[in-house]
């Protein structure tokens, strides 16, 4: 039997790696928070596990729009839990920074 972080947890990464289900969630959570609205569009930028014992994955993501929002979220152990198909994630805005005007 093959145990592998990838075995153990493929309908998550199935769900992390999903552009609808992901968009959604970054949708919610930036409108909620003032950030963006919900028209804007999603792509990945970078995926990388972190720690399988814990199943922590760091996503960063950018609009495919400008000015470029940037955003990264971190699923572990804790933070706020976007629902059963992700579990508890943290979402982290990048900063505003004026040497950046396309970035926003």
């Amino acid at each position: 039997m093959n145990d592998s972080f990838h075995d153990r947890n493929s309908q998550l990464l199935a769900n992390l790696s999903s552009l609808e289900i992901m968009s959604g969630v970054l949708d919610r959570i930036g409108a909620r928070d003032g950030w963006w609205d919900e028209t804007r569009r999603w792509k990945l930028s970078s995926a990388r596990i972190i720690d399988p014992l814990e199943v922590r994955v760091q996503l960063a993501f950018e609009t495919t729009d400008g000015p470029v929002e940037i955003c990264v979220i971190d699923r572990g152990p804790t933070g706020l839990v976007a629902g059963a198909a992700i579990g508890p994630m943290t979402v982290s805005r990048f900063p505003d920074d004026s040497k950046l005007p396309t970035l926003r």
